[in-house]
């Protein structure tokens, strides 16, 4: 096994739906692979393509420099605000105990925004 020093991987999907659209937050299963993640996990990075059930798809971990675009789904984000997963792997909630990014962008619930990620406590540590 080596180790990743590009900030990007690709990773087997699984998750419970057959299909995942780019953008999304991912958490990695029990068995390596990757599946939406939600607001009761820590996500390990952003999908970077569509990705397809038992196929692999690119991975945006979130240890890589830089900022991240992910899908707006919960409410619309504004910038300077700190926001939170929601389901399927979108953000929007807006949740204290539970911050992971920071909008740069104001985006509108549908589209992809740009978010610093700076962690925080989130509901399971």
């Amino acid at each position: 096994m080596t180790q990743n020093d590009n900030g990007f991987k690709s990773f087997l999907f699984s998750g419970a739906t057959t299909t995942l659209g780019a953008f999304s937050c991912v958490d990695v299963t029990t068995v390596g692979a990757i599946t939406a993640a939600s607001f009761l996990s820590r996500p390990i990075g952003i999908l970077q393509e569509d990705a397809v059930a038992g196929n692999f798809a690119s991975v945006k971990m979130l240890s890589a420099s830089g900022t991240f675009m992910i899908a707006v789904s919960g409410s619309i984000c504004t910038a300077g605000t700190n926001y939170s997963l929601v389901t399927n792997g979108g953000i929007g909630g807006v949740v204290a105990t539970a911050t992971l990014f920071r909008a740069l962008t104001t985006t509108t619930v549908g589209a992809i925004g740009e978010f610093a990620y700076i962690g925080g406590a989130g509901p399971i540590a």
